[in-house]
């Protein structure tokens, strides 16, 4: 109305075009004053969708209410401005709009055509006419294949909220029946409205979806998303009547993998002993070996340096001598695997890590499991290192990265490629081990991610350390450090040990490290103790140091 009404005045019709992602976030640090990070420009900027007055709203929220207002909650300003244009509409289209809004943005035309269906309210020219008014009021826009989408996120979360929980909630859960129907195959849809749709009623479906989902998220690369589907299973287990604990230990056992690969090694550790206790009183033999095994495919140590829990170790041995679980080949090269992982690095366990790492290769190798060989080489690795591996850090990522690239298993070619970058520097090849690095984090999944740059900000301390830039080497060790330590991971002690060693053995005395390295020392005893004699000497204490000697 507003272009009729002034074209007599008007020499020009300018579009107004949204702003692209570039432009969104040069406005967005002009409106916060600061510089974000990748996660909370993206998050903003897709919210937004181009839009200037959305993006100050937003600006605004996230000041306030930090990224999960950002991206969870709509400012006032922009509600006021959308429903404003709702109230143009009649109310059986806002409702329509307003229930399409449970399919997500972007609207399967079909999809919405079943869930209307199913109210048996609206004939299909009905639904499809609310969907024109709704592109003719700028609230949606058409795409291709039979699909609508809402013009910005927040239009859709604004209709969402007009919709009263408990009814929002039936909807998702008629939203899955449909998606059964009609995309089967789409199972992160399905997850996302088991997960919102979650009810007695809809548990049993929702518990199988959620679990398949987990598992496609986990293998596709996202692990955290595959821990939320995991978690949301594990509810819609526990709201069945008929409760089966065989399918709730499979669930857990889903969620400690998840966990492992997000990254959240404390947390994997804790669940997967949860996991083997509910095993022990409900399972089998075989169901207590499926909740020891560790299939993550983690970068590093799965365990705090230099120790080792001896009770998780005592109990893959108790299982590996049962009858049932020594006929299932894969589940043994598993046990093998982890209990090479649960020893590696421990106190006088280098032999027994070795060999069963060994092991592991060897029934991969024979069972042909690509999956399975790459889990048995990645601990293979961790045993392989100078002076016990000398020379088997190439081979052990040369045929890692090849089963791993034949087979598809991009978070095994992450790991295969930081074997290679450790060959490297054990070789004192700078420059291949920094290629090596580059191609493992352009591999790396979320979760195996922050080790990646970890070890990066390691190298770059290395390298100033090298190059004598001893305060540049503390800086960046020190981010390191204080960047793993943030995460709670199992590493970070062991780490700061070994990072402060290399600086204080280049400033010329290891004597401040005494206290540290001595804690160490009584752990385990053969990693530390050239450490702890170096230490004594620099403190002055020729005696201690002979003794430890």
């Amino acid at each position: 109305r507003a272009v009729a009404a002034t074209s007599a005045q008007t020499l020009d019709h300018v579009t107004l075009r949204a702003l692209g992602p570039e432009a969104s976030g040069r406005l967005l640090r002009v409106y916060l004053d600061v510089e974000l990070s990748g996660e909370l420009q993206d998050t903003v900027v897709e919210r937004a969708a181009g839009n200037p007055l959305f993006l100050r709203q937003l600006s605004r929220l996230l000041s306030g209410q930090g990224l999960e207002g950002a991206a969870r909650l709509i400012p006032s300003g922009v509600r006021e401005v959308v429903q404003r244009r709702l109230e143009r509409l009649s109310p059986g289209t806002a409702d329509v709009l307003s229930r399409a809004a449970v399919l997500g943005r972007e609207i399967d035309v079909d999809l919405l055509l079943v869930l209307e269906s199913r109210r048996g309210e609206l004939t299909e020219d009905e639904v499809l006419e609310a969907l024109d008014v709704g592109i003719v009021s700028d609230l949606l826009e058409a795409r291709s294949g039979a699909k609508v989408a809402f013009v910005h996120s927040v239009v859709r979360d604004v209709l969402y909220d007009r919709v009263p929980p408990l009814r929002r909630a039936r909807l998702h859960g008629d939203a899955m029946s449909a998606v059964e129907q009609l995309a089967p195959h789409d199972l992160q849809a399905l997850a996302t409205h088991a997960a919102a749709g979650l009810s007695r009623g809809t548990a049993a479906a929702a518990a199988r979806h959620l679990q398949a989902a987990a598992e496609q998220a986990r293998t596709a690369g996202s692990p955290e998303q595959a821990v939320r589907h995991a978690e949301t299973a594990l509810a819609a287990n526990d709201l069945l009547l008929d409760h089966d604990p065989g399918a709730t230990l499979r669930v857990r056992q889903d969620l400690v993998t998840a966990l492992a690969s997000a990254g959240d090694t404390a947390r994997a550790r804790r669940e997967r002993e949860t996991t083997v206790s509910l095993a022990r009183r409900h399972g089998t033999p075989t169901d207590v070996a499926r909740s020891l095994v560790w299939r993550a495919p983690t970068i590093w140590t799965i365990r705090e340096m230099q120790t080792v829990d001896e009770r998780v170790v005592d109990q893959i041995r108790e299982v590996l001598e049962d009858q049932a679980v020594s006929h299932d080949a894969a589940l043994l090269v598993d046990l093998h695997t982890t209990l090479s992982r649960e020893l590696e690095g421990g106190p006088r366990r280098g032999v027994e890590a070795v060999a069963s790492a060994a092991r592991a290769v060897d029934a991969a190798r024979r069972l042909g499991d690509p999956a399975a060989l790459c889990r048995a080489l990645t601990a293979q690795y961790l045993t392989s290192f100078p002076p016990s591996g000398e020379g088997t850090l190439d081979a052990v990522g040369s045929e890692l990265l090849e089963v791993a690239r034949r087979s598809g298993l991009a978070d095994f070619e992450a790991v295969a490629h930081q074997v290679l970058y450790y060959a490297a520097l054990v070789r004192e090849d700078l420059v291949l081990a920094e290629r090596h690095h580059r191609e493992a984090v352009s591999r790396s999944s979320s979760g195996q991610l922050p080790s990646l740059l970890g070890i990066a900000g390691i190298h770059a301390g290395l390298r100033e350390l090298l190059a004598g830039r001893l305060d540049a080497a503390a800086s960046a060790y020190g981010a390191v450090t204080a960047a793993v330590e943030a995460t709670g991971d199992l590493t970070a002690r062991g780490l700061r040990l070994l990072l402060d060693a290399s600086l204080l053995h280049a400033s010329g005395s290891l004597a401040p490290l005494l206290p540290e390295a001595r804690y160490f020392d009584a752990v385990n005893p053969d990693g530390t103790h050239d450490l702890v004699v170096a230490a004594l000497l620099d403190a002055d204490d020729v005696a201690a140091a002979r003794r430890r000697w």
